[in-house]
């Protein structure tokens, strides 16, 4: 009698299993749930004069109304009085309907940057607040289009 388990190990066999199972393994966040999923956003910040100061990216993971995630962001010349959103550092923030509100130094109260806008599946775009001692210090526009990376095979 032939063995039954040779014939499903011929590299045949083999390379049609490794086909099938591929899209399952390759992608650790194939399988997350998209409320939870991080999302990347490319950060673009501009002062109250429409110039352009400071850019980089965001990571947001959604937890129902809770957000967290972190940062890296550079500024671009010698922008003045921007407040502490450049560097890296952890985030908080809440999510209500399409509203964001973001800290970018949440263990921080009297020297903060505060983004508040309209999150969409595209994007995140509204203002940033730097807030310090003296209230608030300096403010103006960002644009944040989300990044999507086409890594999952579905």
């Amino acid at each position: 009698m032939k063995p039954v388990l040779k014939a499903y190990t011929s590299p045949a066999a083999m390379l049609i299993v490794f086909w099938l199972l591929f899209p399952l393994v390759s992608c650790d966040r194939c399988g997350t749930a998209p409320e939870q999923e991080e999302r990347v956003y490319g950060y673009r910040a501009s002062d109250s004069t429409g110039t352009r100061v400071a850019e980089g990216l965001i990571y947001l993971t959604y937890l129902d109304s809770l957000v967290l995630g972190h940062w890296s962001i550079d500024e671009i010349g010698s922008p003045g009085a921007i407040g502490p959103q450049t560097g890296s550092d952890n985030l908080e923030g809440m999510k209500m309907g399409d509203s964001l509100w973001i800290e970018l130094r949440p263990e921080w109260r009297d020297n903060n940057v505060m983004l508040v806008g309209r999150i969409s599946e595209a994007s995140f775009d509204g203002r940033w607040i730097y807030s310090s001692l003296i209230g608030i210090t300096a403010s103006g526009t960002f644009s944040a289009p989300r990044i999507v990376y086409m890594d999952c095979i579905r």
